[in-house]
């Protein structure tokens, strides 16, 4: 069976809880966060099926880049935050989708690459937008 991974950031104890559940389990882990969800308002964000460069696992609220070549690189480059879509101003595109762009250095506009393995597998991920606000705030800002 099919495991489904949750991730949830507690902000109070400043940490990322980690959930893998099959569908059967899905109900007692969200009756264990509910109360705590409410309490602090912690997001929940789920497991999109695919992996970054290292193997690691990519998850809703996740900033991706793709590796510098060089050293103008390291300093100017487009991240990829990845969020849910769900289908409220079109016809299609309804799921998990890394569109949302972030800009850093002199790099404006450009390729927007899609929530694939093909280009996932070239990227790596820098940070979320939970544990790492400042990221997007950053990135936004230059």
């Amino acid at each position: 069976m099919e495991v489904i991974k949750f991730r949830i950031y507690d902000p109070l104890n400043k940490k990322m809880i980690i959930s893998g559940a099959t569908p059967s389990m899905l109900k007692g882990f969200f009756e264990d966060t509910a109360i705590l969800n409410v309490q602090h308002e912690m997001p929940y964000m789920q497991f999109v099926g695919i992996y970054d460069k290292g193997g690691n696992n990519i998850y809703e609220g996740d900033v991706l880049r793709f590796f510098p070549k060089d050293e103008w690189e390291k300093k100017n480059y487009m991240a990829y935050e990845v969020f849910f879509h769900d289908n409220d101003c079109a016809d299609r595109h309804i799921g998990f989708q890394m569109n949302r762009t972030h800009c850093q250095g002199a790099i404006a506009g450009g390729y927007i690459h899609s929530l694939l393995p093909k280009d996932t597998r070239k990227m790596k991920i820098i940070g979320n937008i939970f544990e790492n606000e400042e990221l997007v705030k950053k990135i936004d800002n230059q």
